[in-house]
């Protein structure tokens, strides 16, 4: 059915309608930028935080400035061991699996958040099971095989690692989902949105803006810590954008972590 945009009053119900919608977000930084306080800080502002950790980082969330100790009950951590070479096993029980009283991720509402951290490390994960999965060793320099052979195993893992990503963003999933990436694994937009595996450092194809609503920088300069939503401009060359940027500017300056972004969206 064709929609009319002739009211002010249809206009805004779909602007609610965009708003409402959980917010799947690639959230992109240097290491110690601040990315592990940012999510956390969620928890002090009523948010349920299930963070699947892959990369070891959330000790500091014991901090009591960072979590406040009454808040601590809304932070659920699964860690998933990625050196017993069955890793992505462990990322896809981790998933389907019940997380004590919360159920499955799938069952979660938009008053949680789902956070993978990091998507750089997942990408081994990736890596290893597709070399399992095609009798070639993880350890192997990919750079000396044959390019016919490269590019299959680089198709497949990019191709898994898809798969992965646009079910947690897809709307069967109502809770928002957050996708750390480390700064130095994202090539500029210049050479394409793609982004460096970080087992042995050659270039995985993955397609960040078609897989995100929005895709944000995080920078920090002395104590002050900078969420970027934009590309033009003070976004440099990095694909970021942002669903909605009549919410939010180019560039937000953070107090509470994301706490205040997710409020301000809705």
């Amino acid at each position: 059915r064709r929609l009319q945009l002739g009211s002010k009053g249809t206009f805004n119900m779909i602007l609610d309608s965009v708003v409402a919608r959980p917010k799947k977000v690639a959230l992109i930084g240097d290491s110690a930028v601040g990315k592990t306080t940012a999510i956390g800080a969620l928890a002090n502002a009523g948010f349920e935080v299930g963070i699947l950790d892959v990369d070891n980082g959330y000790a500091v969330l014991s901090d009591p400035l960072r979590v406040k100790p009454e808040n601590r009950k809304n932070v659920h951590i699964e860690h998933v061991d990625i050196s017993d070479g069955i890793g992505w096993e462990n990322l896809g029980k981790a998933l389907n699996g019940s997380w004590d009283r919360w159920g499955p991720v799938g069952s979660w509402s938009k008053s949680r958040v789902f956070c993978l951290d990091s998507g750089s490390i997942a990408t081994k994960m990736v890596f290893r099971h597709v070399c399992k999965s095609l009798g070639v060793s993880p350890d192997i320099d990919v750079l000396k095989m044959q390019p016919k052979d490269a590019a299959n195993l680089y198709h497949h893992v990019s191709e898994r690692f898809f798969h992965l990503i646009a079910r947690l963003n897809a709307d069967e999933t109502k809770c928002h989902v957050i996708v750390t990436y480390h700064l130095r694994n994202v090539t500029p937009l210049s050479q394409n949105p793609t982004w460096v595996i970080a087992s042995d450092g050659t270039k995985l194809h993955i397609d960040l803006p078609k897989l995100y609503p929005d895709i944000w920088h995080l920078t920090k300069m002395g104590r002050v810590r900078t969420l970027l939503t934009a590309s033009k401009g003070v976004g440099g060359e990095l694909p970021l954008k942002c669903s909605n940027p009549s919410l939010l500017s180019e560039s937000e300056t953070l107090t509470d972590g994301l706490a205040g972004i997710f409020l301000k969206l809705g």
